[in-house]
């Protein structure tokens, strides 16, 4: 009986290209095909985004009131009400990054993406912290991928290791 592998399916719905899929599996509704793999990138990341906010509560439960700082209030807030930052509809590519990363793009981070995406001579600054090796970096390394181009990255040698590790993770 034909299959079709877990990195097929996401190469598919990344490229929005479903016909080597649809030669594997002939009766494959496309249209359902999509909305499932949709509907499964929203909800598992929105359960991971859940349990970090549950680990966080977990640890601000376990501070005494007293001890309890505002910005681990704060922190566990913004876990909390970040909203996504994109249409899945318009973007559904991210849905697939988010669920590699493991976190929710910030609209910070997603709009310095796009800006290095729309003009490759930009020059942007952000602070330590900001996602630029985990976030920004891996999100124009996938917007310019296409299946016909290869899209390659380069670190000053002393980062090498760190930036190589972030990016595989």
């Amino acid at each position: 009986r034909p299959h079709i592998s877990w990195p097929e399916c996401l190469e598919a719905y990344l490229q929005n290209d479903f016909s080597m899929l649809q030669a594997k599996l002939k009766e494959l509704d496309v249209v359902q095909f999509k909305q499932r793999m949709k509907e499964f990138f929203l909800l598992e990341t929105r359960r991971r985004h859940a349990g970090l906010a549950i680990r966080e509560l977990s640890e601000f439960l376990a501070v005494p009131a007293l001890q309890q700082s505002s910005s681990a209030q704060e922190k566990l807030y913004e876990i909390l009400s970040r909203p996504r930052s994109f249409d899945p509809e318009v973007y559904p590519q991210l849905l697939v990054m988010e669920y590699s990363l493991g976190f929710l793009l910030k609209r910070e981070q997603l709009q310095m993406g796009i800006d290095f995406v729309e003009n490759p001579h930009c020059i942007r600054q952000a602070v330590t912290g900001a996602g630029k090796t985990s976030a920004i970096l891996p999100f124009v390394g996938l917007m310019k991928a296409n299946g016909s181009n290869l899209v390659t990255l380069k670190f000053l040698d002393p980062l090498f290791d760190t930036n190589l590790a972030a990016v595989q993770k």
